[in-house]
This record gives C-alpha cells, sequence and structure tokens, in this order.
C-alpha cells in the first residue's frame, strides 16, 4: 500500500488533480493501489464517474486504445476489447489464470487463431497498439498484469447470460 504523502509525490504530474482529491474523499482505497495510481497517473481524460477499479480500468483501457489509433472508433475499440474477453474468459475457464502462473507466466501462442479478421492478434502476435496491456516473447504472450486478465474475463462475464454455470 501506498501512504499519503507518497500518493501526492507521484501524483503530482497527474492531470486531473481535482477528480483525484474527489477520489480521496469518497474510494480512499483505490489510491493506495501502485498499479491504479499508475493508471491515474498516465490517463490524460477526465476521470470523472472512474469511481470503480472497473471504472479506472475501462477508462484507462480506452485511452490506450484511442492513443494507439486515433482514427479508431468505439466499435473498433469494442471489438478489441471483445477479442481480449473471449481469450482472457477462456483460459480462466480452461485454468489458466495469469495470477497463479509460477514458473512459466503468460500463455502459448499455439491457438489464437481467430475467425475472420482479429483486432487483437496478427498471426502468432499481437498488435503493437497493445503493448500497454499485453506483452509478449517469441513463444508466448501475457497481460501486462494479471488483473487486466481478470478485468476482460469479467467484462465477458457481465455480458454472458449463462454465467452462473460458467
Amino acid at each position: 500500500a501506498v501512504d499519503e504523502g507518497e500518493r501526492k509525490a507521484y501524483l503530482r504530474s497527474a492531470f486531473n488533480h481535482d477528480e483525484i482529491e474527489k477520489m480521496q474523499l469518497h474510494y480512499p482505497e483505490l489510491l493506495t493501489v501502485p498499479l491504479l495510481l499508475k493508471m491515474i497517473r498516465e490517463m490524460s481524460g477526465p476521470l470523472e464517474g472512474a469511481f470503480t477499479r472497473t471504472d479506472l480500468y475501462g477508462a484507462y483501457f480506452n485511452q490506450v486504445m484511442q492513443t494507439a489509433n486515433p482514427h479508431g472508433d468505439q466499435d473498433w475499440i469494442n471489438r478489441c476489447f471483445d477479442r481480449m474477453a473471449d481469450i482472457s474468459l477462456r483460459w480462466l475457464a480452461q485454468g489458466r489464470s495469469q495470477r497463479f502462473e509460477v514458473a512459466e507466466t503468460g500463455f502459448t501462442k499455439e491457438g489464437l487463431a481467430a475467425d475472420g479478421e482479429d483486432p487483437v492478434f496478427q498471426g502468432e502476435n499481437f498488435f503493437p497498439f497493445l503493448s500497454g496491456i499485453l506483452q509478449q516473447t517469441h513463444h508466448r504472450w501475457e497481460f501486462c498484469h494479471p488483473s487486466f486478465q481478470e478485468y476482460f474475463a469479467a467484462r465477458k462475464l457481465a455480458c454472458s447470460r449463462d454465467w452462473r454455470e460458467i
């Protein structure tokens, strides 16, 4: 956890000072997590309405995608998110959680082929604009943080009618 002095020093250059102070009043636990602080500091857009981890992740990922492809519309971003959500939930359903990988983290690149045009992967490599979300070696890929896999899997579950059976 990060104490208030460290948080203020770290976020000094952040764009959203007023919104960060509101978040501190209502949701102080969000401002003690180093990953969330990094995401907040890197965001240049408004944080208004982003008061949960889910909101912060969504706003951060949207910004990463919009920065990488300024001409991409929200539909394109949603297709990318949906693809990452499909992959995330599939791996979790098979018992493959990046958070609990010990010896060899991440996932093999086998089986990434999608039907039709894939907005995330080109062959066995992901598109470079996803480098803030995904990372890879020659044979494996993984999310930059285990909670990213969990976020995308939860996004898929939230839209699934049979989420209770999964």
